[in-house]
């Protein structure tokens, strides 16, 4: 399933401690690409891209792009990457065959969060992202559990947590036993929903009163509204009363004093 504003990584791939930052930034770009433009075949997931940007996207060179993709090859996460050769003999595109991962769970990664992490601090929030509890986006961790997870130093760890929560991407919060010593930390994902303003639909007085925005119009409404009111007053009175209000009914008609006005 492809939800707006998020791809989806394979929880084996994001707990994968083989894999450098680099690698992990690079095989998540192109996961990404692939649940949004990809097409599978026989052999895997295919999606076609530039070398220059994946650089650009994970924050590294096209030199080490090459160097990520040849050790992707090795651990089996890249099956195949070919090259496409133009009419006029000069390379193309690679279009990259990734390892379908069958059977297995997957964390969903905002793209918006992705695009402003470099390769660590990406790693760590994927990471983040798959240990929070369902309808919660919440979870508490030890620093020794995290490090263990992401292969990491503690000292690099909070520089990077630090990082992310200058980037509004996570909240920490401190806990206490009761003793009133401090226990694992509580970190929250920031989910930012797109919201949309919908505008109030109009009542029935509303409409006719923006249709009553000229003066004409308003004019108009106004005689209208009279002759209707002067009718029905007409059809309950007596014959006096009848000819007293014909002549209002006709002032209101001619929008100004009748012609043979009788005192």
């Amino acid at each position: 399933m492809v939800h707006s504003g998020y791809f989806s990584l394979p929880n084996s791939l994001i707990l994968d401690k083989s894999l450098s930052s680099s690698d992990f930034a690079v095989a998540a770009y192109l996961y990404s690409l692939y649940s949004v433009y990809g097409y599978d075949t026989l052999l895997g997931g295919c999606v076609k891209v530039k070398q220059s940007t994946i650089a650009g996207v994970c924050g590294i060179s096209t030199d080490t792009v090459s160097r990520v993709c040849k050790r992707l090859m090795k651990y089996g996460i890249i099956i195949e990457r070919q090259r496409t050769i133009r009419e006029d003999r000069t390379l193309g595109t690679y279009t990259y065959t990734l390892k379908r991962f069958e059977g297995q769970n997957y964390t969903l990664i905002s793209k918006k969060a992705a695009g402003m992490l470099q390769p660590k601090e990406l790693r760590v929030y994927s990471v983040f992202c798959l240990c929070r509890e369902n309808f919660k986006n919440s979870f508490y961790h030890s620093y020794r559990d995290l490090t263990g997870l992401i292969q990491m130093k503690k000292e690099e760890l909070i520089a990077v947590i630090g990082r992310l929560i200058h980037l509004g991407l996570i909240r920490k919060q401190k806990r206490k036993t009761r003793c009133g010593d401090y226990t694992e930390n509580k970190y929250f994902i920031v989910v930012h929903s797109r919201g949309r303003i919908s505008r109030k639909k109009r009542t029935a007085a509303a409409s006719h009163l923006s249709r009553c925005s000229r003066p004409k119009a308003l004019i108009k409404s106004i005689s209208k509204l009279s002759n209707n009111f002067i009718g029905s007053m007409i059809a309950h009175k007596t014959d006096f009363v009848k000819g007293f209000l014909e002549k209002k009914q006709n002032f209101f008609k001619a929008r100004g004093s009748p012609l043979n006005a009788v005192s």
